[in-house]
C-alpha cells in the first residue's frame, strides 16, 4: 500500500505570488533541487535494464493507482489522503530490481496521483515526484546497506530469513517516516500549524499501510523464491492487519464526521442564537437611546431645578449644608460659606465636623457630628443646649441655632442629611441684656420689700442703741437692749443671705438638698413687701434633690413673682410639693421613669387666655405691660437642665397652676454640724486685713478679749510688709486673718500666694460676706487654714483661731 502527499490548496497564482511563507518556499525548492536529478538518474537507469520486470511492475501500479481509497483528513481540514496498493510495488522493486527501478515505480504512482486529483500548481506536483524519488530512493539503498549486498537480491540464492525481515520491516517504518514526514512539515510550513499535532493527527495512522506494503513486497519476493508457504504466511496477517487498519481508521473517521455533524449542528444553534441577540442587542439599543433621551429631559430638568435650588439656597438667610451618608460634605450656601469660611468647592468631600466645627460654649467641648446623629437616630436633630459657638476657619467664633434633618427618597431611604444653622450671636447677646433687664425688673419688684424689711430691722437696731446708752446713763443695765440688737442684726444677716442666693448665676452645680426649707424661704423672700401672702403644704419625709439651690430658688421666685403679679387685689398663693413615682401606670410626658418631687405653685389670680398657653416658655413672650418674657423662659431652662419637666394649667378669671417635676436623689442629705456658743480664749499673735475701719477695730477688741495679740492692716501689701517684719524680727504672726475683697488693692487671695512664697508654714484665715465665691468653698486648695464668713460671732472666732493655733 503507498499513501500519496497531501494536496495542499492554494488560491490561483504562481509559485512566486502564492501567499505563502518564505521558510515553506525554501524547504519546497531545497526538496525539488535533491530529488528531481535522482528522479532522472533512476529513470536512465531503469531503461537501460534489460530485465522487464520492472516495466511489469510500473504497469501494475499504474492500473492500482487509477483505483484508490481516499480518506478524508482529521479534524474536518479540506483535503484527502489517497490509499492504493502501490506501495507494495515499490518495495517488491527494490527486492527483484533495486533502488533506482524502486524510484521509477514511486514517482510514476504521483505523477498518475497527481493527475487523477488535478494539482494545478506545477510546484506541487514537482515536490511531489522530487519527495517520492528521495524518499523511495533512500529506503531503498538502507535496505541494501543493511543487508550488505548490492541489488537486486538473487531468488537463487539462500538469506538468512531473520535478518530479512528485520531489514524489511524496519525499511518500511522509514518509508513511513520519510514520507509522512516531508509532507507534514511541508503541511505545516504552508499552514502555519504545529508539526508534531499535524503529523500526529493526520499521518500516524498510515504507518501500518507502510509497514504492510514493505511486507507485502518481500511476500512477492519469497514468491519468486518459489518458498510460497512463506509469502502466504506472511501475506495474510499482513492483510488482515491492513483491513483492521483501514477499518480502525474509517471509523474513527466516521466518529469525527459525527463530531463535526455535531458541531455543525451547535454551530448553527449558535448562529440563530446570534442572531436573536442581536436583535435583542437592537431592540435593546433602541431602548437604551429611547432611555438616554428620557434621561437626558430628566437631567435637564434635574440641572434647571439644581439652578431653582442654588438660586433659592443663596437667597434664603440661613446656612445651608448637605451631606452623604458618610457624612462627607456635598452642598453649602453663600451665607454658611461665610460663617465657617470654606468655600464650597473647598468643602465638598470634607467631613462636616472639619467645615462645621462647633464648641459648647459653656465647657469649651467640642459638640460633635450633627449629621452622625441624624443617618443613627433617623430622626431631626435640634439640639437644646444654652450656647453653641461655630468656629470658622479663621479662628472667628459666633453664636449659632442649628437643626439638622434626613433627606430621604420617595421609599424613605436616607440618602444624606441637610443642616440649617444661623448666626444668633446679636439675637443671643440682646437676650443676655434683656435678662439683665429681667434680673434688674425682679429686683426692682423685691427692692421695696427688702427696703422695708431692712428698714425694720435698722430702726428696731437703732432705737434699741439709743435704750442702751439711756439706760447706762441712769446706771442701769443695758443688757436686754443689746441682745434685741444681736436678733436684729442675725434677722439682718439671713435676709442678706436670701438675697444672695437668690442673686447668684452662672453654670448650675447640684448638690443634695432639701426643697422643704428652700421653697419656704424663696417663696416668702420674692412677696416681702407684697399683700399676697403663701400657704405651704409640704409633707413630712420629702424626698431629697440633687439640684443647684441658686438656680431652684430662681424658678421657685418667678413662679411666685407671677402669681403675685396675677392677684393684685391680694390673695394666697397655694405651695405643695409631694413624692410621685413616674411609671407605666402614672406616666408623666417627657419625663422617665423614675422617683420624682412634684411641687406645685397655684394662685387665685386672672388666669392666662388659652391662645398664650402654648407660648408663655417662649423667650420675650409675656402678656404683661412691663416684662421681659424672660422669667418663666429661664424657668423652663432651669428645669430642663435638671432633667425635670414643668406644667401649667389655667382657666381664665380662676388661676392658674405651674407643676414641676425634679428627679429624687438617692443620696442621703449631710447633717449640718450645730456648733455649740461656747467662747474659746487663746494667746498669740494676729494679723487682721480688711479694708473696713469698723471691721478692725471690733475684731480687735474681740480678740483683745479672748486673750491675743493684735496688729492691722488694710489691704495685702501693708499685710505682706508687716509679716515680713516680724519674721525678720523673730517675733512671726501665729496666725492671719484676711478679707477676701479690698476694693481697690491686694485681696486675701493674692496676698496668701504671696505669703506663702515668704513663708509656707504660715496660717491664715479667709474672712468674706461673698459666701459663694469659690475660694469660700473651697479654701484649702487656695493655700488658707480656715474660713470665717461675715457676719460672725464672738464663739466662731474663738474656735477657728483654737483649731488653727
Amino acid at each position: 500500500m503507498h499513501s500519496s502527499a497531501q494536496r495542499i490548496k492554494l488560491r490561483q497564482g504562481s509559485f512566486f505570488t502564492d501567499p505563502i511563507s518564505s521558510r515553506s518556499k525554501v524547504f519546497i525548492l531545497l526538496v525539488i533541487f535533491a530529488g528531481w536529478p535522482i528522479f532522472f538518474y533512476c529513470l536512465y537507469h531503469s531503461l537501460l535494464q534489460t530485465d522487464l520486470r520492472w516495466l511489469y511492475l510500473a504497469v501494475l501500479t499504474v492500473v492500482v493507482s487509477l483505483f484508490p481509497i481516499k480518506i478524508p483528513l482529521a479534524s474536518g481540514r479540506s483535503g484527502s489522503l489517497s490509499v492504493t496498493v502501490s506501495d507494495v510495488f515499490v518495495f517488491a522493486a527494490i527486492l527483484l530490481l533495486g533502488p533506482q527501478e524502486a524510484a521509477t515505480i514511486a514517482v510514476i504512482e504521483g505523477l498518475i496521483g497527481g493527475l487523477r486529483v488535478k494539482v494545478k500548481r506545477l510546484y506541487k506536483q514537482m515536490f511531489n515526484v522530487a519527495q517520492l524519488a528521495l524518499v523511495s530512493f533512500a529506503v531503498g539503498e538502507v535496505f541494501y546497506n543493511l543487508e550488505g549486498k548490492s541489488p537486486p537480491l538473487d531468488p537463487t540464492k539462500p538469506i538468512d530469513l531473520t535478518g530479512f525481515f528485520i531489514a524489511i520491516l524496519f525499511c518500511g517504518f522509514l518509508y513511513f517516516i520519510l514520507n509522512s514526514g516531508t509532507v507534514a512539515l511541508a503541511m505545516a510550513l504552508v499552514t502555519d500549524q504545529q508539526f508534531t499535532e499535524l503529523w500526529k493527527q493526520n499521518f500516524l495512522w498510515a504507518s501500518i499501510s507502510s509497514i504492510a506494503g514493505a511486507s507485502l513486497g518481500a511476500g512477492i519476493f519469497l514468491y519468486y523464491r518459489e518458498a510460497q508457504f512463506y509469502s502466504i504466511a506472511i501475506t495474510v496477517p499482513i492483510m488482515a492487519l491492513v483491513y483492521y487498519a483501514y477499518k480502525m481508521n474509517r471509523d474513527r473517521i466516521t466518529e469525527t464526521h459525527q463530531h463535526l455533524n455535531e458541531v455543525n449542528a451547535l454551530l448553527a444553534e449558535k448562529i440563530d442564537a446570534e442572531k436573536e441577540l442581536q436583535k435583542s442587542k437592537e431592540q435593546l439599543e433602541m431602548r437604551v437611546n429611547e432611555r438616554t433621551e428620557e434621561l437626558s429631559n430628566t437631567n435637564l430638568q434635574l440641572m434647571i431645578e439644581k439652578e431653582r435650588l442654588a438660586v433659592t439656597l443663596r437667597s434664603i438667610g440661613e446656612g445651608v449644608i448637605t451631606t452623604d451618608t458618610e457624612s462627607n460634605v456635598l452642598l453649602i450656601n453663600k451665607v454658611a460659606e461665610d460663617l465657617v469660611g470654606w468655600t464650597q468647592s473647598e468643602a465638598i468631600g470634607r467631613q462636616l465636623p472639619e467645615v462645621f466645627h462647633t464648641l459648647n460654649g459653656k465647657t469649651r467641648q467640642p459638640f460633635g457630628n450633627p449629621a452622625n446623629e441624624v443617618l443613627k437616630t433617623g430622626k431631626i436633630l435640634t439640639p437644646d443646649v444654652g450656647s453653641i459657638v461655630i468656629v470658622a476657619r479663621d479662628g472667628t467664633e459666633k453664636s449659632i441655632a442649628h437643626s439638622a434633618a434626613p433627606i430621604c427618597d420617595q421609599y424613605n431611604n436616607i440618602l444624606g442629611v441637610v443642616l440649617v444653622f444661623r448666626d444668633i450671636t446679636d439675637q443671643q447677646r440682646m437676650e443676655e441684656e434683656l435678662l439683665k433687664a429681667q434680673k434688674m425688673e425682679s429686683l426692682g419688684i423685691l427692692a421695696g420689700g427688702i427696703a422695708h424689711d431692712f428698714n425694720n430691722v435698722l430702726a428696731g437696731i437703732l432705737l434699741k442703741t439709743q435704750l442702751a446708752e439711756r439706760a447706762l446713763d441712769k446706771g442701769k443695765d443695758p443688757r436686754k437692749f443689746l441682745t434685741s440688737i444681736e436678733e436684729a442684726t442675725q434677722m439682718a444677716t439671713a435676709l442678706t443671705q436670701q438675697l444672695l442666693t437668690f442673686a447668684k448665676g452662672g453654670a448650675p452645680i447640684r448638690k443634695v438638698a432639701s426643697l422643704r426649707d428652700l421653697l419656704t424661704e424663696s417663696a416668702n423672700f420674692a412677696l416681702r413687701g407684697s399683700n399676697v401672702r403663701c400657704e405651704f403644704h409640704i409633707p413630712e419625709g420629702l424626698w431629697p434633690v440633687e439640684i443647684d439651690e441658686g438656680q431652684v430658688s430662681q424658678v421657685i421666685h418667678n413662679l411666685v413673682i407671677n402669681a403675685d403679679q396675677a392677684m393684685p387685689q391680694g390673695g394666697t398663693i397655694a405651695v405643695s410639693a409631694e413624692n410621685v413615682e413616674v411609671d407605666e401606670r402614672n406616666p408623666v410626658a417627657e419625663l422617665r421613669p423614675a422617683p420624682y418631687v412634684k411641687v406645685s405653685v397655684q394662685d387665685t389670680g386672672v388666669g392666662i387666655a388659652p391662645p398664650d398657653l402654648g407660648r408663655i416658655f417662649d423667650p420675650y413672650f409675656t402678656t404683661k405691660q412691663k416684662g421681659s418674657g424672660l422669667g418663666l423662659a429661664t424657668t423652663y431652662s432651669i428645669i430642663q437642665k435638671h432633667e425635670g419637666h414643668i406644667t401649667v394649667d389655667s382657666e381664665v378669671g380662676k388661676g392658674t397652676t405651674f407643676t414641676f417635676y425634679l428627679p429624687a436623689s438617692t443620696r442621703p442629705l449631710e447633717e449640718t454640724a450645730v456648733s455649740e456658743q461656747k467662747i474659746t480664749h487663746g494667746s498669740g499673735k494676729v494679723l487682721v486685713m480688711d479694708d473696713e475701719e469698723i471691721i478692725r477695730d471690733s475684731i480687735g477688741e474681740l480678740l483683745g478679749e479672748l486673750g491675743y495679740e493684735v496688729d492691722f492692716a488694710c489691704d495685702g501689701a501693708a499685710a505682706i510688709a508687716l509679716y515680713e517684719r516680724a519674721l525678720a524680727l523673730g517675733h512671726p504672726f501665729d496666725a492671719v486673718i484676711m478679707d477676701l475683697t479690698i476694693p481697690g488693692g491686694m485681696g486675701g487671695k493674692e496676698a496668701i500666694r504671696r505669703l506663702r512664697e515668704i513663708d509656707p508654714k504660715a496660717r491664715a484665715i479667709v474672712s468674706s460676706g461673698y459666701s459663694e465665691d469659690p475660694v469660700m468653698a473651697d479654701f484649702r486648695e487656695y493655700g488658707f487654714s480656715a474660713v470665717l464668713v461675715k457676719p460672725f460671732r464672738v464663739d466662731e472666732v474663738g474656735r477657728v483661731l483654737a483649731e488653727v493655733l
